[in-house]
């Protein structure tokens, strides 16, 4: 994912799709939307998925003169939020703002899941979040390429901490561990904040945290920021290296958030959805929003969002089943 590129790809084009999107809508009867809409999220309140949707929302109600509700559906991997949505009337009255847990890691972590994230209609990809390798500030490596070196002098593995089995942040250090040769053992926490204290007790060497809750404890020098697992520069921190620096091409796994639509959703409803997301991403302060909160503008086309989510679904898939890991609902 080259999130670089993508901010650059600013489009003037998006403002004049919204229009005429709102005139195809209109041409079919559509009157679309007359109601409140229903954005569903597969976190809790308070995380960066949250918050993005909802500031999201608020920029949609502007555009589309109908309020739009963030309804927060957290467990399960994003499954019992998936579920949810794949059940919803085809009329894009209820969306969901998907992430790889819910699309490229529960088909394949869990045995038995009641949707297939393929039947989800594209609207618009939103946002991209680094998962950030972070270490307290007396530990002896202050870049990926120094904690490999690290590695290599020591007798027992490294031990590193994640913000959950199973998560982007997990299978990112398990991919980058494959690559660069890095003897790591994984220690599960149950978010980015447990995670994060950990290192600050000096409980384990480095943790994989998301760039939301790295971004301001970094620039305080709370801890550490040794690298982004992905292969472009973040924005938020763009001085720390990346993945492909350090040796890992191949590795880049960000957390993105994109707006999806049920199954057998009207290309014609879809389509006025994308064009107002499309334009919200156009504008600078929001930008800025994302970046202010550890996050980029992910300005893909849907045809290039299913192309990454394939290629992140076939990565995922073999080092889940290498790692036989099992989810619990």
């Amino acid at each position: 994912m080259r999130i670089a590129q993508c901010i650059s790809r600013l489009s003037l084009h998006a403002l004049v799709a919204f229009g005429l999107a709102i005139a195809s809508a209109s041409s079919h009867g559509a009157e679309f939307p007359n109601r409140p809409i229903r954005i569903v999220v597969g976190f809790g309140a308070g995380g960066a998925t949250d918050l993005t949707a909802r500031e999201l929302a608020r920029r949609m109600e502007v555009k589309l003169g109908q309020p739009v509700i963030v309804d927060n559906k957290p467990g399960a991997g994003a499954i019992i939020a998936m579920q949810a949505v794949a059940s919803a009337a085809p009329d894009g009255y209820t969306l969901i703002l998907g992430t790889p847990a819910g699309f490229t890691i529960s088909p394949y972590l869990f045995k038995k899941i009641s949707y297939n994230p393929k039947e989800f209609v594209p609207v618009s990809a939103v946002s991209a979040m680094a998962n950030t390798v972070i270490a307290s500030t007396s530990f002896p490596a202050n870049t990926l390429s120094d904690l490999i070196k690290q590695a290599k002098t020591r007798q027992a593995p490294l031990a590193y901490g994640s913000y959950g089995v199973g998560t982007t942040g997990h299978l990112a250090m398990e991919l980058f561990k494959s690559r660069v040769g890095l003897d790591a053992t994984h220690i599960a926490y149950k978010g980015d904040t447990p995670a994060y204290v950990a290192i600050r007790a000096k409980e384990i060497d480095v943790a994989v945290v998301t760039m939301f809750a790295a971004q301001a404890r970094i620039a305080s020098g709370e801890v550490k920021g040794l690298g982004v697992l992905q292969a472009d520069p973040d924005p938020s921190l763009p001085s720390m290296q990346t993945a492909a620096q350090a040796g890992a091409a191949g590795v880049d796994l960000p957390t993105w958030l994109a707006l999806f639509a049920p199954p057998k959703t009207p290309k014609e409803v879809a389509t006025v959805l994308e064009s107002t997301v499309q334009s919200i991403l156009a504008s600078n302060d929001f930008k800025a929003y994302l970046i202010k909160n550890g996050s980029a503008p992910l300005l893909l086309s849907n045809r290039d969002l299913v192309a990454l989510m394939d290629k992140q679904s076939a990565q995922l898939r073999e080092k889940i089943r290498e790692l036989n890991l099992v989810g619990e609902q």
